[in-house]
């Protein structure tokens, strides 16, 4: 079973991640690609922050404890496992974020968008 190229977007809130990560998908056809989306692992209760002006309270999305890692992880797994995708896109990371190792994927090549 081949593994697949692993690709991670990251960036802050509405910075593009899903619109590249459509446009990727759509231009890599015919491989089969999947794209997991951060979007989909937010805990129900996030982590607060203080605005920084006003003070005013608000749940801070840009937090990695902010995202169900646990689940996130096996749902990586579960795809590289499943040997069916041969580009697996993740978009949605966070700084400080490396799926990759710790799915015991391993790979010469690895692609950084900024």
């Amino acid at each position: 079973m081949k593994q697949p190229l692993i690709i991670g977007i990251a960036g802050g809130a509405g910075s593009g991640k899903t619109t590249l990560s459509r446009y990727l998908e759509e231009r890599a056809q015919p491989c089969r690609v999947r794209v997991i989306a951060m979007d989909r692992y937010y805990k129900k209760e996030r982590p607060q922050a203080a605005a920084p002006f006003h003070g005013n309270p608000f749940e801070d999305f840009n937090r990695p404890d902010a995202l169900d890692m646990d689940r996130i992880m096996e749902d990586v797994r579960n795809e590289i496992a499943g040997g069916q995708a041969q580009l697996l896109i993740i978009e949605g990371l966070q700084n400080g974020m490396r799926i990759w190792w710790s799915t015991g994927y391993t790979s010469t090549r690895e692609a950084r968008l900024y």
